[in-house]
């Protein structure tokens, strides 16, 4: 019988599947749930089935990064936080999930980390996205009409707030939705980030 040491493969000739192939049951989801007038909408119940292929996804994604980072090295970190960005726009309330909330936790800080977080810069182009400025955009009108404050949630819409990040980011929340700014009451311990990366 033929023993496999790994189900991963290591060669770079040849691609089977994208980059980012953790996020595909994500990004799936996040597909089919942006037919028009899905977004925004409070009574929008993610079906059982989404919920745990979502919780499953993000489980794996964060196994990869704890047990075999060299899988997901080569994915810039800023692709990848766009990625968990779409957990909150598959649904209204899927982030609410216990299982995909600890899951967006272990990986907030994760990405958070002094290693992971000179690298997330939402500057560069991001895989399957026009424009991040849109996916951002998007994540802080869901964030305004469907989170009531959500600590967590406004973890991740501050992130493309920091000084690092592009001025148009900033003057998205800051100038164009400024109403969202009332909602969000993090204090400075609960941030995942140091303020002085805002300043």
């Amino acid at each position: 019988p033929c023993l496999l040491p790994a189900v991963l493969i290591s060669t770079q000739r040849a691609s089977l599947l994208p980059i980012d192939w953790m996020f595909l049951p994500l990004l799936d989801a996040f597909a089919n749930s942006t037919s028009p007038g899905r977004l925004h909408s409070e009574s929008d119940n993610v079906p059982d089935r989404v919920c745990n292929a979502v919780s499953h996804c993000l489980q794996w994604v964060f196994l990869l990064e704890t047990c075999q980072p060299h899988c997901v090295a080569l994915l810039p970190v800023a692709v990848k936080v766009a990625r968990l960005f779409c957990v909150f726009l598959v649904g209204a309330n899927l982030f609410l999930q216990t299982d995909v909330q600890r899951s967006l936790v272990a990986l907030l800080r994760l990405y958070t980390q002094s290693g992971f977080l000179p690298a997330l810069q939402f500057d560069q182009p991001i895989p399957g996205l026009a424009s991040f400025y849109d996916l951002y955009a998007a994540l802080v009108a869901q964030y305004d009409a469907v989170s009531y404050g959500n600590e967590l949630f406004a973890s991740y819409v501050l992130l493309p707030q920091r000084r690092a990040c592009p001025v148009s980011h900033r003057c998205l929340l800051w100038q164009d939705n400024d109403t969202v700014l009332q909602t969000i009451t993090l204090t400075a311990s609960q941030s995942p980030v140091p303020l002085l990366q805002y300043l």
